[in-house]
């Protein structure tokens, strides 16, 4: 397409020639601001993850601070039961 149009067109030729060349540059211009934007984009991207400084020393090894954690919870459960079938008897009049 030629960047100025034949002069001996009728007037709606040229409209439209303008039209298009508008259109083109419009899009160009959003192609050159797509780019630019993701190219600021990536230019902020530095990935640097953020770790624990802090070194935390455990006083127990993880092995036996979950045996006690079962231990705990198996002394609960047994409370519990032993509770429940108190409260069973007690109503027990036989």
């Amino acid at each position: 397409m030629p960047n100025n149009p034949p002069t001996g067109i009728n007037y709606g030729e040229r409209l439209y020639h303008r039209g298009m060349k508008k259109r083109e540059e419009l899009e160009i211009r959003i192609r050159n601001a797509k780019s630019e934007q993701q190219r600021k984009e990536i230019e902020g991207l530095t990935f640097e993850p953020k770790t624990n400084t802090k070194n935390y020393v455990r006083e127990q090894k993880t092995e036996d601070l979950l045996i006690n954690y079962g231990k705990r919870k198996e002394e609960v459960l047994n409370y519990q039961r032993a509770l429940k079938e108190h409260e069973e008897m007690t109503e027990c009049k036989f």
